[in-house]
């Protein structure tokens, strides 16, 4: 595959994200998002086996380029959309995911720009004690329409997962470190092969999956919040197996 470089690009004033996965083979290597209402952009590039994003925040226009660990497959990028930030004065924040050769050096974390410092830096770590690193295909923060928390989706070789972000008041001690707090809610292998593509409804209560085994997937929460497969499109084996689980009708 010839090397690929994806140039900065930032639009004012954009109506809608657009999540861009460029891959061959199955073997994407950048990863390219515009946020809704956010006065900034963020590029991902892969050349020569060295891992870069590059994020760019308007008017300001500084660009600030990271370093991820080598050899790296690709990258995924997604903007937090929610009012929180897009509307009310929030910094502009996203979520970035790799994946390595090596799965130790695989990874996912939040991203905060600081106006005071003029730089970004990451805020939080996805990612569960004694577990290896997520290695992501893809990753969608999902729209929030009034929840205290957000959510975020991946979908990666090992099924797909579900993670909440909680923001503690000042006055909690947990919140001492000013980060959020991340933790996962649920994950499920359904999927018979690799996850390629995760997207949340405009709602942000209902993500959908799909994977090399040729079906697509959707995930809901209870009222009690606890997830579940509430649909799969496919074939004739699909409906059989909604029936199996007694989610079918």
């Amino acid at each position: 595959m010839q090397d690929r470089l994806i140039t900065n690009i930032s639009r004012e004033h954009r109506k809608q994200s657009l999540i861009l996965n460029l891959y061959q083979k199955h073997q994407w290597d950048n990863g390219l998002d515009f946020p809704r209402k956010v006065q900034s952009s963020c590029t991902a590039q892969n050349k020569n086996d060295a891992a870069k994003a590059e994020f760019s925040v308007l008017p300001k226009g500084k660009d600030v380029r990271r370093d991820l660990a080598p050899p790296c497959l690709g990258i995924v990028v997604s903007w937090n959309t929610s009012p929180l930030v897009a509307g009310l004065g929030g910094p502009p924040t996203m979520v970035v995911g790799w994946r390595c050769e090596s799965a130790e050096l695989s990874g996912a974390k939040i991203w905060e720009y600081s106006d005071a410092f003029q730089r970004w830096h990451a805020v939080a770590d996805i990612f569960v004690q004694g577990e290896e690193p997520l290695a992501a295909n893809d990753i969608a923060w999902a729209p929030n329409l009034g929840r205290l928390f957000d959510l975020i989706g991946v979908g990666s070789v090992d099924g797909i997962s579900i993670w909440r972000v909680d923001y503690p008041s000042y006055s909690d001690p947990s919140y001492a470190d000013g980060c959020p707090i991340v933790k996962r809610v649920a994950h499920f292998r359904n999927h018979q092969a690799e996850v390629w593509k995760v997207e949340w409804d405009m709602t942000g209560t209902t993500l959908a999956s799909s994977g090399d085994d040729g079906t697509v997937r959707c995930w809901k929460a209870d009222v009690a919040g606890t997830w579940y497969q509430r649909a799969i499109v496919g074939g004739a084996k699909d409906l059989e197996e909604l029936q199996g689980d007694g989610m079918s009708g």
